[in-house]
């Protein structure tokens, strides 16, 4: 591990003194570096198997066991889940037809059962139960569950040390999980509540400010120039980021067009030049039927990949997280059929416990989007991940709310190097606003 900063160090130190405490950690202020630090400090006084690092996404996970020794428990609270309470997952797809047929909305499934209406509550548990004669839930029905086991003492964690990351996106089921794991274990909550962009499915940042809870920062951005950390750090309310002294100088420009179509047109010019000067270019949106468009736009002579051909093999990394060694199963969950006999030799001579590493590495080999090309897709789908250049499309579609607001600042600080954020005057026949134009421009 890189020598920490001061406020690494803090985090450190209070993690190997077995404290409780909320990591308020900002855009590219290095938490996967401190939560390795954490780790390497818990190991010299805890077993491996008593510590327990879980993450957002699967990515994540990969990139976090790639960097601590073996035996750490690192998932994604899915896979902790679902590995603990022994069911299968129910993807959202299947949970929507679920929902057709028991004659209620997708949200029905999503909220608590004391709180819909008594006919619908009973449908919602109808399904359930046919669900659950199968070993089979939804993961709002599985935090439920892993709730409630916990609650009951049916399952127990003693002594242990949990360090949560992106519990700014947790909702109050979430949050209920945390506080039972408190009662006889260390618990480590990172996060940072700018960045929640989950509001909508029910995510409440606020629960980050814990009354009684010591709270710590890590407020050194070591990823982007430093015009894109004082332009965004306008749109920030929980923490201030500072750049870092050593970082190369970069560019932050807001341009206003007259028509959406012009708009497109700069986009387009100005990625065609980016490309050929960074290694890594996106352009993002706040909705998808913009993502689309541009994405339309943009391949016509410009190599353009999107979130989708990202995610190819997230359902064979699933099934390895929850458990699954039927090696038949796997494969079935690989989307590309020409792939599944080289997959095949992959799992059958790697150790079941070194399967998500070996998975991860054959498929960056096999990977359709490696070509050098340009992301194009929304905010929600670059969570985590950073880029060379960054070009924020439809600043007039970013609401004039606290998660607009939230969801503008993600998007401004995945760019390292070069930030324009762009947006219409005019977009689909109508004037538009710009709520945040003042906050970024100077």
């Amino acid at each position: 591990m890189n020598k920490a900063t001061k406020e690494q160090q803090a985090a450190i130190d209070l993690a190997d003194a077995g404290e409780d405490f909320i990591l308020k950690a900002g855009p590219g202020s290095g938490k996967t570096t401190t939560a390795v630090g954490m780790i390497e400090a818990l190991r010299e006084k805890k077993r491996r198997e008593d510590i327990f690092a879980i993450t957002y996404t699967n990515a994540a996970a990969i990139e976090l066991r790639r960097r601590v020794v073996p035996g750490i428990n690192v998932s994604t609270i899915h896979a902790l889940i679902y590995r603990e309470i022994r069911f299968k997952p129910v993807a959202e797809e299947e949970l929507g037809l679920l929902a057709t047929f028991a004659g209620v909305d997708l949200e029905d499934f999503h909220k608590p059962t004391e709180a819909l209406p008594r006919n619908t509550r009973r449908r919602v548990l109808v399904a359930r139960a046919k669900m659950a004669a199968e070993k089979r839930i939804d993961f709002h029905g599985a935090l439920m569950l892993f709730a409630d086991m916990l609650a009951t003492g049916e399952l127990k964690f003693e002594g242990c040390s949990f360090i949560i990351d992106e519990v700014q996106d947790s909702g109050a089921a979430e949050w209920e999980i945390f506080e039972l794991l408190s009662v006889s274990n260390q618990i480590i909550l990172i996060g940072d509540p700018d960045q929640s962009i989950y509001e909508f499915r029910g995510a409440v940042p606020e629960l980050m400010d814990r009354e009684g809870m010591k709270t710590l920062y890590l407020s050194m951005n070591f990823r982007s120039a430093d015009v894109i950390v004082q332009r965004s750090n306008r749109l920030a309310q929980s923490c201030q980021m500072v750049p870092d002294p050593m970082a190369p100088a970069g560019l932050a420009v807001v341009d206003l067009f007259d028509h959406q179509g012009d708009e497109f047109n700069a986009i387009q010019q100005a990625v065609a030049n980016l490309k050929n000067t960074f290694n890594s270019v996106a352009v993002l949106t706040r909705r998808n039927q913009e993502a689309s468009t541009l994405a339309a736009v943009l391949n016509v002579g410009i190599p353009v990949r999107g979130p989708k051909p990202r995610v190819r093999f997230d359902k064979v990394f699933e099934l390895i997280s929850i458990g699954e060694t039927n090696v038949r199963n796997i494969l079935r969950a690989c989307p590309f059929p020409d792939y599944r006999d080289s997959l095949a030799e992959v799992l059958e001579e790697t150790p079941v416990d070194q399967w998500i590493l070996a998975v991860d590495e054959w498929s960056r080999r096999r990977d359709p989007t490696a070509v050098r090309s340009v992301y194009v897709g929304t905010v929600h789908s670059v969570k985590g991940q950073e880029f060379d250049a960054v070009v924020v499309a439809g600043l007039d579609t970013f609401e004039d709310t606290s998660e607009g607001r939230r969801i503008l600042y993600v998007g401004m600080t995945r760019a390292k190097h070069y930030l324009r954020v762009v947006g219409s005057k005019e977009r689909e026949g109508k004037r538009r606003n710009f709520p945040w134009l003042a906050a970024i421009s100077y």
